[in-house]
């Protein structure tokens, strides 16, 4: 997986708000990078269509 998006509202309460630490979490130990707002969303897009990623098929 080379990148995540997942979209929230920060002023707003969550129920599952466990669950969203828990998904952040993951990104953090397992070095995917994650964007919850759309310009961090666009910027990263741009990025993956760049090729800016590829240097993490290099296995």
């Amino acid at each position: 997986m080379d990148l995540l998006i997942f979209f929230r509202d920060p002023l707003t309460a969550q129920p599952h708000e466990p669950d969203i630490s828990a998904l952040m979490r993951l990104c953090d130990v397992y070095q995917i990078p994650l964007v919850t707002n759309l310009g961090g969303a666009e910027v990263m897009v741009r990025a993956l269509d760049a090729g800016f990623f590829d240097w993490r098929n290099l296995q």
